[in-house]
């Protein structure tokens, strides 16, 4: 009953009934630390651990699952030392979740000097032992490092592929991402909604001053960027855009902030009706149009 609720997101119930069970053994202790780590009531969670470690209710392997997972979480480089001492000494570095969980909370840490050295002490190394050190290179900015264990990996997915293609697109080297991309499309290797992203950003990087860019160009990647949930991205490329911006560009914008409703873009898309607002207002008529002035009507009179 105490997983259910849990699974339901229903910490003050899990909580309840925690209190009110005659007897607790480490598995219910073991929920409740889950319950509050999936909750994001990390001090709790903790606190919790902590207790049962004191206890003499004793534990198991999976006592560590949940604050390992709050380390991730919070990037806490201290705990998870902490953590990984503990694994070690109670014997459980064989077990391949917790070692991935201490692998992956290095890696989130930038501290990729010990996850490699963790990497290399795993007797069992897993699909996704091998994507978490190769993601961990790639956010560090160390692309040599991350194609070294791409290139060793035993087998690849969609995810290490797209890792690279990140890892690549952020570091501002837009062709090696495309390259990659393309060799994907050779292999049939499915890409995901990240894999699109990062080639947004890829594409982003590869316009520079020295291009003959024109409005409409940047209102595709306006627009390519905007659809991908990109925003900063977005915004950096719209300052980078040297000229004063025109229809095709405030247009993009416009189509972006209605897809996903961003209030920053809506101003911006208010500012365009009233830019479009004003043109209209300053724009001379058509002289066909104009209707010649009708005579007074006392000089109508006067004509009688």
């Amino acid at each position: 009953m105490l997983t259910r609720y849990s699974n339901l997101g229903m910490v003050k119930v899990v909580n309840r009934l925690f209190d009110k069970m005659p007897q607790r053994d480490f598995m219910s202790w073991n929920t409740m630390v889950m319950a509050y780590v999936q909750s994001g009531w990390f001090d709790d969670a903790l606190r919790f651990y902590m207790e049962l470690r004191r206890s003499d209710i004793g534990f198991n392997e999976y006592s560590f699952a949940g604050v390992l997972i709050m380390c991730v979480k919070l990037r806490d480089l201290w705990l998870a030392k902490q953590l990984h001492c503990q694994v070690f000494v109670l014997g459980y570095m064989s077990n391949v979740v917790l070692s991935n969980s201490i692998l992956d909370a290095y890696a989130k840490c930038g501290e990729m000097g010990d996850a490699k050295w963790l990497f290399d002490e795993m007797k069992e190394r897993d699909i996704l032992a091998w994507t978490t050190l190769l993601s961990g290179y790639a956010k560090c900015g160390d692309m040599k490092s991350a194609h070294e264990v791409f290139d060793e990996m035993p087998e690849k997915n969609s995810v290490s592929w797209t890792s690279l293609i990140v890892g690549y697109a952020h570091k501002g080297m837009g062709h090696h991402a495309l390259e990659l991309f393309t060799k994907t499309i050779k292999l049939n290797v499915k890409p995901d909604q990240f894999t699109y992203s990062s080639l947004f950003f890829a594409c982003a990087s590869i316009i520079s001053p020295n291009h003959v860019v024109d409005q409409q160009h940047y209102a595709c990647l306006i627009d390519l960027l905007g659809r991908s949930g990109c925003f900063d991205e977005m915004m950096n490329q719209l300052k980078k855009i040297p000229c004063e911006h025109d229809d095709h560009v405030w247009k993009a914008l416009v189509g972006v902030c209605r897809i996903h409703g961003n209030v920053e873009l809506g101003e911006m898309r208010s500012y365009y009706k009233a830019k479009e607002k004003r043109k209209r207002k300053n724009k001379p008529k058509d002289h066909r149009s104009i209707q010649r002035p009708r005579p007074h009507k006392t000089l109508r009179e006067g004509a009688k």
